[in-house]
């Protein structure tokens, strides 16, 4: 890893060259922002013979319209085709991450679901044996008038469905 010194230098550079400017460019820009630099003292900065201070890291930043901390960072990753890439290396993991919380989602559907057919198959069955119960107890018509007081009486507001299907369960009246 550079030192401080050399990445700004070499940031420095770069961002020039990625913009267009001449050093007389940037000159002139930190002239207007007041913090004049001439052409000689920016090229002693680019060859590494100049250090900077914290002012001069400012204003730099500042003609090339960018947070200081770009200055200090890692070269490789400063040009624009750098930072392009490094965005879309964030949106490709941020997409994964989605992608890998969506999957999840899904697998955990995909689980409820096993998991609710596994109640209605365990509710069927006992529905089941209820009706095989219920049609043991009614074995004449008197047990069948019984069961349908009952119903009624216990359950006035059943939805019809519930009592049709109790109802249709059991044996026929027999014809007299």
């Amino acid at each position: 890893m550079k030192n401080t010194s050399e990445r700004v230098r070499a940031n420095v550079k770069v961002l020039r060259d990625e913009k267009g400017m001449r050093l007389a460019d940037l000159s002139e820009r930190l002239k207007k922002l007041g913090h004049p630099m001439s052409v000689n003292t920016l090229s002693k900065i680019e060859q590494g013979n100049r250090g900077i201070d914290v002012d001069d890291l400012e204003a730099l930043a500042e003609a090339f319209e960018i947070p200081p901390s770009r200055l200090l960072a890692d070269p490789d990753l400063v040009s624009a085709q750098a930072l392009a890439i490094a965005d879309l290396l964030e949106q490709y993991g941020a997409a994964t991450y989605e992608q890998a919380g969506a999957q999840q989602r899904l697998e955990e559907q995909a689980h409820m679901q096993l998991v609710y057919e596994a109640e209605v198959a365990r509710a069927e069955t006992k529905v089941e044996a209820v009706r095989s119960s219920l049609r043991k107890f009614v074995r004449s018509d008197e047990d069948r008038e019984l069961l349908i007081r009952v119903v009624k009486r216990r359950w006035p507001n059943a939805h019809a469905h519930i009592r049709q299907d109790i109802l249709g369960m059991l044996p026929k009246k027999e014809a007299k």
